[in-house]
């Protein structure tokens, strides 16, 4: 059975696609990123080394090795099939924001680069963009190099970009250890964007993107998204940003951080690594993780993602996206039996690849006799749908205390599988419509048709209930 399902999140109305699959059966929804000049202000031989503030990482390199490694495993890998451009991570610390850049630094698993370029921004520097005068980067994992060369290159060339004696902010830093996993003992060049302004950064972009012909380069932005007390205001302006991220679109999301529908951390550091990865050729952006996080005092949060910026298909590769709307019934007959399987301890059918390049909300339903006897799941999970799926089903079953039922209980039980994606646009939830609110780690959720003969209030305040 398939139906449309409207969701609230934080009190905000969205729609979604459901494709409810009720016993075995499916039917498709309707709805459906050396040389010496002074003159220049060139690097020379003598330029500093900046070692990671104490405090910052473990010092002990294994301990830390080994936290970079489980951010790195922590959620199933999103392939990203094209050419990757550019990439936006948090500048959050690494054991807050782990999983968020684990999920961005899995999309550059086994891809090689000639330069790697991290690019963050600093308020308190004046207008323009800015090169560190390091020559090496300390982290208890080891060095890393400038790439002096190319740094020289793009202050030789470019009249918007300038050296500086500061080391890079501390959102430089927690990006660290994690190339260092992923690449060894690569050159970085760090970029520090400072009190720009549009025009600036435009001015920049012309004279530097001539540097980068017949190089592959990886543009890292680093930038937090919103942060506030107000969860409701946090997911909608995060939403605004995502958006625009996923697009491309530097216009829509500066219009939307100076109107204030849109928050980011670093502002400036994203707008022009957009523009960067833009003239370099990448034509979408792909969302792989995001996430609230709370801080200290708790009702202080921050949005983070992962965004990747990808372009054209790498050579003997087929660029192919799907989304739930590609979903056929055998797709959801297969779903369903992946579900059965993890629940009855049984091995999974063969997956094809079309569902496992589809990452969308996922909910495991378990009833008798129109009453709901376990249900769990997450509307914006990042994981494809045959993880997520057994994910969910196993929760089911875990040897937790707060363990809903066990295999004992399963006679003469429904067995439900729900694939959902929220979509913008609804201002009143139709009875047909299911309702999702989240406040923090709590979640109450409705499902289409339930409590369908109260008003739309009414159905709201219940799910707030639950």
């Amino acid at each position: 059975m398939c139906a449309v399902l409207g969701v609230y999140t934080q009190g905000d109305i969205l729609t979604r696609c459901c494709c409810a699959i009720k016993g075995r059966y499916l039917r498709p929804s309707l709805i459906s990123i050396s040389v010496f000049l002074l003159s220049f202000g060139l690097f020379s031989s003598a330029a500093a080394d900046c070692c990671a503030k104490t405090g910052l990482f473990p010092t002990d390199p294994t301990i830390l090795h080994e936290q970079v490694d489980g951010f790195l495993n922590l959620i199933p890998a999103q392939r990203v099939q094209s050419r990757v451009f550019g990439l936006l991570l948090p500048g959050e610390n690494y054991l807050v924001a782990g999983s968020v850049m684990g999920a961005g630094y899995q999309a550059l698993l086994d891809r090689s680069f000639d330069e790697i370029v991290i690019i963050t921004q600093d308020k308190s520097l004046p207008n323009g963009i800015w090169i560190p005068q390091i020559s090496r980067f300390i982290t208890p994992l080891g060095t890393v190099v400038l790439s002096r060369q190319f740094a020289n290159k793009i202050l030789k060339n470019s009249r918007q970009v300038h050296s500086t004696k500061n080391c890079p902010p501390p959102s430089f830093w927690y990006q660290l250890p994690f190339l260092q996993s992923v690449f060894g003992p690569h050159r970085v060049l760090p970029i520090v964007v400072g009190d720009a302004d549009i025009q600036s950064l435009e001015a920049a972009v012309d004279e530097i993107v001539p540097l980068f012909s017949n190089r592959k380069i990886i543009l890292i932005a680093v930038s937090n998204l919103s942060s506030g007390n107000d969860m409701l205001s946090m997911s909608r302006m995060d939403r605004r940003s995502i958006e625009s991220l996923k697009n491309l679109d530097y216009i829509s999301l500066l219009n939307d951080i100076d109107s204030g529908v849109a928050q980011l951390s670093s502002p400036y550091a994203v707008i022009f690594t957009m523009m960067l990865v833009e003239k370099l050729g990448a034509v979408n952006g792909k969302l792989l993780r995001h996430i609230a996080t709370s801080g200290l005092p708790v009702k202080k949060h921050t949005g983070m993602c992962a965004v990747v910026g990808y372009g054209e298909t790498a050579r003997g590769e087929k660029n192919t996206e799907f989304d739930i709307n590609d979903l056929t019934a055998a797709d959801g007959n297969l779903l369903w039996e992946v579900a059965q399987a993890t629940i009855m301890g049984k091995p999974s059918p063969k997956i094809p690849a079309k569902l496992k390049k589809i990452s969308s909300g996922v909910f495991i339903t378990l009833s008798r006799s129109d009453s709901i006897i376990a249900r769990v799941g997450d509307l914006f999970t990042t994981l494809n749908l045959p993880d997520a799926v057994r994910q969910f089903s196993a929760i089911l079953l875990s040897p937790d205390p707060t363990n809903r039922t066990t295999r004992q209980e399963l006679d003469g039980c429904e067995l439900s599988v729900c694939i959902a994606k929220p979509v913008e646009g609804i201002l009143t939830p139709a009875p047909d419509m299911g309702i999702y609110i989240k406040l923090g780690e709590k979640v109450g959720l409705l499902f289409p048709g339930e409590g369908a003969e109260l008003s739309p209030k009414r159905r709201m305040e219940n799910a707030c209930l639950q």
